[in-house]
């Protein structure tokens, strides 16, 4: 794996676990919480939630260090795109109502489950957002805040819809002040030589 201008593996694993931490802890907190079973409950929750967002940055940190090497004005329309796509997906819902619904007997599975619900929910938003902005504290827990909203809102759908749409329009965004917009067809069909 060649590493990006974002620097070594080791800077980008503990980038991507920062992200982690900062932005998604604090569902399994306010998840586990609910379970009413008590503070080590809580703890081996966290435990595991945060383990597995740790491992997820393995092909998060994949997918930015292949996507270094291409203009990132593209790589931020497509990862952002995508992502935005995805918060009007099934899976994307889904997975969301089964993330507010785990409940295990075990704080560390309990955590591992919420974990892997969030991941399949958040998944593509948190590589579009490792992408943007890596290590920038006041936007991540902005967004941190929108995705706790996200899961705990009754609104949930809507407000999944709305990161979806606001996702897009950046994306287009970055496409209209890079300058003029490019030719579709070129960006989607590759000659070879």
């Amino acid at each position: 794996m060649i590493m990006s201008q974002m620097g070594s593996f080791s800077a980008m694993w503990a980038d991507w676990a920062m992200m982690s931490i900062l932005m998604m802890s604090p569902l399994v907190l306010i998840v586990s919480w609910r379970q009413k079973r008590g503070p080590r409950f809580l703890l081996a929750s966290f435990v595991g939630f945060v383990a597995v967002w740790i491992v997820a940055g393995l092909p998060a940190i994949a997918i930015v260090d292949a996507a270094s090497s291409l203009n990132s004005i593209y790589v931020t329309f497509a990862l952002c795109g995508v992502a935005g796509a995805y918060q009007f997906s099934q899976l994307h819902d889904h997975a969301v109502n089964q993330c507010m619904n785990v409940a295990d007997s075990t704080g560390i599975t309990h955590g591992i489950r919420v974990a892997w619900n969030c991941v399949l929910a958040c998944g593509p938003l948190m590589v579009a957002a490792f992408w943007v902005m890596p290590t920038t504290i006041a936007p991540m827990v902005a967004l941190a805040v929108l995705m706790i909203f996200e899961f705990v809102s009754s609104h949930n759908i809507f407000v999944s819809r709305g990161m979806g749409l606001a996702a897009g329009i950046f994306a287009f965004g970055v496409l209209f002040l890079a300058g003029p917009m490019p030719d579709v067809a070129n960006l989607v069909i590759h000659q070879h030589g």
